[in-house]
């Protein structure tokens, strides 16, 4: 098993981490500027929060 964001049969190949969209919520998964270290963040829609869009906000009352 290779170690994010490292893939192939020798481990030698970056993956994508983006590929498929870790994001819930069509939230827009955006990688790391370094590459290698394997991390990304979700810009998440309106109504949605959380490290990967996974919760939505709930309305207040007015």
């Amino acid at each position: 098993q290779c170690l994010s964001p490292y893939g192939g049969t020798n481990c030698d190949s970056i993956i994508n981490v983006c590929t498929p969209n870790p994001c819930f919520n069509n939230g827009i998964c955006v990688r790391s500027s370094n590459i290698r270290d394997g991390t990304y963040e979700c810009n998440c829609q309106n109504g949605y929060v959380g490290t990967r869009c996974e919760y939505g906000k709930k309305k207040r009352d007015e």
